[in-house]
């Protein structure tokens, strides 16, 4: 079985760093991270991507629009951290 790879993008820079150490932490490998949509999808274009934890709202592209994206390879998409109103 090939082992999973994991895009984590948010614009909290620091979210991302924790959520990576955690998952670090259990062993999880292969974890990319992105600060906006730009740069999550130049990875998505670049890299086969398993995973990917993505921020709704994020300045510029935001997540709606990654995941519209069709020039992208991954083949499952978890949406998290939506801003409470």
């Amino acid at each position: 079985m090939s082992q999973v790879r994991l895009l984590l993008v948010d614009d909290e820079e620091r979210f991302l760093a924790t959520t990576r150490t955690l998952l670090e932490k259990r062993e999880v490998q292969n974890i990319q991270t992105a600060t906006n949509g730009e740069d999550a999808l130049a990875i998505l274009r670049k890299d086969r991507i398993s995973v990917v934890v993505l921020d709704v709202r994020m300045p510029g592209l935001d997540g709606m629009e990654v995941l519209s994206d069709r020039h992208t390879h991954s083949w499952v998409y978890l949406v998290a951290r939506c801003a409470a109103l």
